[in-house]
């Protein structure tokens, strides 16, 4: 769940960061006492974009789960044996085409 600060509760570097950020592409880190980054301010366009990227990415992946659960009940052995056997019919289609050709 994101955090909302107001930039009126921020301190002047906060703010100056925000502003020098705002309508533009470019991004700034919050880095702790170490130098380690810790956190990423974005525009809200670019934080919009990846959002809908994620939601892209889990629809496409999605993809997965359903052919998983299709497959859940089939042996291992009887699929490699039907991959392979269409492998074959693939192959043998493609060199029957590649020799009448050439």
């Amino acid at each position: 769940m994101s955090q909302i600060l107001n930039l009126k509760d921020g301190g002047s570097k906060f703010r100056q960061m925000i502003q020098s950020i705002k309508g533009s592409n470019e991004t700034c880190e919050v880095t702790d006492e170490s130098g380690q980054t810790v956190a990423v301010v974005l525009p809200v366009e670019r934080y919009e974009s990846y959002q809908a990227y994620l939601r892209q990415r889990e629809e496409d992946f999605a993809v997965f789960d359903d052919v998983a659960e299709a497959f859940k009940d089939v042996d291992p052995d009887d699929l490699q044996t039907q991959i392979n056997q269409a492998t074959d019919e693939v192959k043998a289609k493609y060199n029957a085409t590649r020799s009448t050709t050439h």
